[in-house]
């Protein structure tokens, strides 16, 4: 009744035409087969769900979960995302740093508006979407950059979150102080540091993507998930795998509807189900191809 985001199945390697006097050996070349995986509703597959060794479907499904989760994490942080709905005066520049300096990707809010300007930020007015020379590709070790602007004329929150090329979770994890992800009006903030021993490199080829949500408020229920989730220490002010995607992005969405409802009327709404007003938040979203 409704489109699939994934579809799970059985991999077939490719067929070759052949002729056998045999029909044991014909028989068995039509019968090999791989495990389990996930597929894209073109039935492309996700690379990094597929083992080659065959495997029983309850065993394929436990195998599978971790990264179901994850993928369902993506698809709420997707939901999010309006550029073009914000009221929320925020920039995000992907850029690379080395070997060369190049702009990849830009977004920013659309709608912003202050009553002693314009609407326009510091620079140029974009709207939208900005990309690079060589579109939204990244060569394979080149080390990136996220820069943020808050043009608006208040202080904003932040929290970034993605996949790595390999389909697994990722974000930056700020440190035990919440002011880390504080942004003041008409400030800039670099994500890592080019100073920093965390440098982001891409590892390896494929596609990523990353979403950067901004807030009027510190997403509070979110980092705390975040903090939960196990990493190390040395993880701090750094780009870092996320075992708990799916906690997180809840976490999130639960942040953004708190914050939204507070001072007028409680609404009656089910569980599963946030109001989030466009005034108190924004999520622009990247996806760019490693080659």
């Amino acid at each position: 009744e409704q489109p699939a985001d994934f579809l799970f199945g059985k991999t077939q390697p490719a067929r070759t035409l052949t002729a056998s006097l045999n029909p044991e050996f014909a028989q068995k070349t039509q019968n090999s087969q791989t495990g389990y995986g996930l597929f894209y509703p073109g039935r492309n597959a996700i690379s990094s769900t597929l083992i080659a060794a065959d495997e029983a479907v309850k065993t394929a499904i436990n195998r599978l979960t971790p990264q179901l989760r994850t993928l369902l994490a993506t698809k709420l942080l997707r939901l999010t995302e309006n550029a073009s709905s914000s009221r929320l005066g925020v920039r995000a520049t992907l850029t690379t740093v080395s070997p060369q300096e190049r702009v990849v990707l830009q977004q920013e809010t659309a709608r912003w508006r202050n009553d002693s300007t314009d609407g326009a930020p510091p620079e140029s007015r974009l709207a939208g979407l900005l990309m690079g020379d060589d579109g939204m590709t990244i060569a394979n070790g080149s080390r990136v950059q996220y820069r943020l602007l808050n043009y608006g004329d208040r202080p904003v929150y932040f929290m970034l979150l993605g996949l790595d090329t390999g389909g697994n979770a990722i974000a930056f994890y700020p440190g035990e102080d919440p002011e880390g992800t504080l942004i003041p009006p008409g400030d800039t903030l670099l994500l890592p540091q080019t100073t920093a021993t965390s440098d982001w490199v891409m590892q390896a080829a494929g596609l990523a993507e990353t979403h950067v949500i901004f807030s009027r408020s510190p997403l509070t229920q979110a980092y705390q998930a975040l903090e939960a989730s196990g990493h190390s220490k040395a993880d701090t002010r750094r780009i870092a795998l996320l075992q708990n995607s799916l906690e997180v992005a809840q976490a999130i969405l639960q942040d953004l509807h708190q914050v939204s409802i507070d001072g007028i009327p409680k609404l009656d709404l089910p569980a599963d189900t946030y109001a989030i007003d466009v005034q108190v938040w924004a999520t622009l979203s990247f996806i760019y191809q490693v080659v």
